[in-house]
């Protein structure tokens, strides 16, 4: 059985077997799916380069349904920067980021689903959208460029581990292909949700991410370049996707992203 629990998560729960192996134990709502999706992006080049954990053993006995992994020691960007204080360099490791992210995208991705088809499927199921506003996202989606790269998809300082030998990029669940401003998107709209952390003054986490945001999306558009029509439309895209994930506190200021965009659509 497992033994000790490190994290509880939105679709699994982590937990630590000792001698270097974890069990990510899947919520009893999520379908096999996602776990055959999760080794299937875990182990694909393009993870295994960024140095993403490996992959042991599936597992669906008495335990419950999961994946042993490799146990990635070391902290995260997020953890060194509460460990580390004023000390702690934002700027600096916004850019190492952004620069985790480009290199990803370089990737030849077309073994992942398509990012356009994986939005226009999870707009349709969307319950938090009328119809009138869904047929106006599908327009607008028809209108974003696709591309071929690979997009991490949860690309945010808490799933980057620094270590001994250099960073690691964990959590490789939602894989796509596609334009890296769709993976830009998803980061940015994690950067400007609200969001609380036990023992963490909101306020202050807060004030973290907006530096997080500001000195991330400086540093990627020096290696991208700027896309401001693609990126604002792919944003109000991931906004109307992520309503479902967010906390209620964020819902009007992401609808009020969704109506802009679409009018006059």
């Amino acid at each position: 059985m497992p033994e000790k629990l490190l994290a509880v998560g939105g679709t699994a729960d982590i937990y630590d077997l000792g001698n270097g192996k974890v069990f990510k134990r899947f919520h009893e709502d999520k379908p096999d799916y996602c776990i055959e999706n999760e080794i299937e992006c875990t182990s694909s080049e393009v993870a295994v380069s960024l140095g993403a954990p490996k992959v042991y053993e599936r597992v669906n006995d008495e335990r419950g349904r999961g994946i042993i992994m490799e146990y990635v020691t070391g902290r995260s960007m997020l953890e060194d920067m509460f460990l580390q204080g004023s000390g702690f360099d934002i700027g600096k490791n916004a850019e190492e980021m952004a620069k985790l992210q480009y290199k990803i995208n370089e990737f030849d991705g077309t073994m992942f689903p398509k990012g356009h088809d994986v939005m226009r499927e999870r707009i349709l199921q969307s319950g938090y959208l009328d119809d009138t506003t869904k047929a106006k996202l599908l327009k607008l989606l028809e209108t974003l460029p696709q591309g071929n790269g690979v997009c991490h998809s949860d690309m945010h300082p808490g799933n980057i581990i620094v270590t001994e030998n250099g960073f690691r990029v964990i959590d490789w669940c939602d894989t796509m292909c596609d334009s890296v401003w769709l993976d830009v998107a998803r980061t940015l709209l994690i950067f400007e949700s609200v969001s609380e952390m036990p023992g963490v003054n909101t306020e202050d986490l807060n004030k973290s991410r907006y530096a997080w945001k500001t000195y991330y999306r400086t540093a990627f558009e020096k290696l991208a370049g700027k896309s401001e029509e693609e990126l604002e439309g792919w944003m109000a895209v991931v906004a109307a996707v992520r309503l479902a994930e967010e906390r209620p506190e964020n819902h009007p200021w992401m609808m009020e992203r969704i109506r802009r965009a679409v009018e006059g659509i």
